[in-house]
């Protein structure tokens, strides 16, 4: 995290220290307590379930009041909730008189109870759950860690071509699944910034975006947060001394995926005690969205039969482009 926040006791009460010093534009009196930084990532620590109930009711006034106030909206969207469960709640506390608590059960990122000799670490979103381990979720309630995504998914091989297809298991069968700029709006778009968000209000674009030629529209969204991000990324830059890893070879099997951008790139590796790859297993994007590819080219076959040849063809290719800009020319997908 880039801010770490300090909590200290005063004859004033209790005040926040930031990590870094106040910049010259903000900052309190005397050094005691400084404003937070909206654009950087934040981190609140040990908050309850009083602490979380309050923070709801803050949100309400700052985010779903007549005027949304755009830093906090920011600031809320950077900051990760860490918080911890109450075993001994005090009489006197809020979780009895504001019927709070003790146990914390929604707007956390992740939630922390002691335990005798240890600690049980409970993830509320998919921001907690970055920070324990990537998830691969769906709009169907798909919600597995990589490493077994690989044991959902079936790759095979259709009679009239020599590219392997993926697909969701089902029973006995395996269904087209859908990667990409749309599947990452659609699943993703409340942690668009604000600015982003407004523009798409105002343009008209609604979500989830159902029809898979709208690619380019969620490509557009993403080229636009990629700026924002970038921006964000050169005014909170930090130099670090160490740039790379030591690391010790040694055996093993490992799964990653990470988002490209046509989809989710998924690799598999098994290694040998001498570094040596003894398996390997790469999926790429298009071959997971060719079983959608195919099935939107049917559809639009069928509905366009009494159509030129020119007319289907350049449909088709403009179908196949949706999904992979690069594959109707690089492989002439269309004849």
């Amino acid at each position: 995290m880039q801010n770490i926040f300090i909590f200290k006791k005063s004859k004033k009460g209790i005040t926040i220290n930031p990590s870094t010093p106040p910049s010259a534009s903000g900052g309190s009196k005397g050094g005691q307590g400084g404003f937070l930084n909206e654009d950087k990532p934040i981190a609140f620590f040990g908050m309850r379930a009083c602490d979380i109930s309050a923070l709801k009711l803050i949100d309400k006034v700052f985010l779903e009041g007549p005027v949304r106030d755009q830093k906090y909206d920011l600031l809320r969207r950077n900051a990760v909730i860490i918080a911890v469960n109450c075993l001994y709640p005090g009489d006197n506390c809020f979780c009895n008189s504001m019927g709070a608590g003790p146990e914390i059960k929604d707007s956390f990122d992740i939630a922390i109870t002691e335990l005798d000799d240890s600690f049980l670490f409970e993830i509320g979103t998919v921001a907690g759950e970055k920070i324990n381990k990537g998830h691969v979720i769906s709009n169907k309630g798909l919600d597995r860690p990589m490493d077994r995504f690989l044991e959902c998914i079936q790759e095979y091989q259709v009679e009239y071509s020599t590219a392997l297809h993926s697909g969701i298991k089902r029973d006995t069968s395996a269904s087209p699944y859908f990667v990409g700029p749309i599947s990452r709006l659609d699943l993703n778009h409340d942690k668009l910034p604000f600015e982003i968000r407004d523009v798409m209000k105002e343009s008209g674009i609604t979500l989830p975006i159902t029809n898979t030629q709208m690619g380019i529209i969620a490509r557009s969204i993403e080229i636009a947060y990629a700026f924002h991000e970038a921006i964000r990324i050169i005014r909170s830059y930090e130099r670090h001394d160490n740039l790379s890893i030591n690391f010790e070879m040694r055996p093993g099997e490992a799964t990653w995926i990470t988002e490209a951008p046509r989809g989710i790139l998924i690799h598999r590796y098994k290694v040998d005690e001498r570094g040596y790859i003894k398996s390997c297993s790469i999926i790429s994007p298009t071959s997971q969205n060719l079983g959608h590819i195919e099935r939107d080219i049917y559809h639009f076959l069928q509905n366009n039969m009494d159509k030129s040849a020119d007319f289907v063809k350049k449909g088709s290719e403009g179908i196949v482009r949706g999904y992979d800009p690069c594959i109707s020319c690089s492989v002439h997908i269309i004849t």
